[in-house]
């Protein structure tokens, strides 16, 4: 009546029946070796892993396009292309040194593009200026040295006397 109720929780926990019985069908042949009666089990009987079990996503809903009666006009023909940049009555060794002239150039831009990448990497910083005050009469940044003693004396710290120059 125990291993049937913990089957049914298990089979509710998503865990397949056949593993309870196969436990059940070790412990049955454990029992019948008195040698083993006093040991533990454990090591014999076996150990399922569980495995992640993929779910099913959910569908992707598309937006539906507005219909439109009238298809989208037709594309360009490659022939209609090279009519149209004159590459369609170049002889067969001007296309090709057209495409290497292409080529370069789109080498050479990349050239240049990845030197100003390494050139910014060592252009300094801009500095900010700061405005240093030098601690005239009327600084606010002064240091009062008489409020100072009395905060120390307060403290019971000592004080230490300081010239002025």
């Amino acid at each position: 009546a125990v291993v049937s109720t913990q089957s049914t929780g298990d089979t509710m926990n998503n865990i397949h029946p056949i593993y309870n019985i196969k436990i059940l069908m070790t412990k049955k042949e454990l029992m019948k070796d008195p040698t083993l009666k006093e040991e533990s089990w454990d090591r014999f009987l076996p150990k399922f892993k569980k495995k992640n079990v993929q779910t099913k996503k959910p569908k992707k809903t598309t937006v539906k396009k507005k219909y439109t009666p009238f298809p989208p006009p037709q594309q360009p023909s490659k022939v209609d292309l090279q009519l149209e940049s004159g590459e369609y009555f170049m002889k067969e060794h001007e296309k090709k040194q057209r495409k290497q002239e292409e080529k370069a150039q789109a080498h050479e831009t990349k050239v240049n593009e990845k030197a100003e990448k390494i050139k910014q990497v060592y252009v300094a910083p801009k500095e900010e200026v700061v405005v240093r005050n030098d601690g005239g009469e009327g600084s606010s940044n002064a240091v009062d040295i008489e409020n100072l003693k009395r905060k120390l004396k307060k403290k019971n710290l000592p004080v230490m006397e300081v010239k002025k120059v």
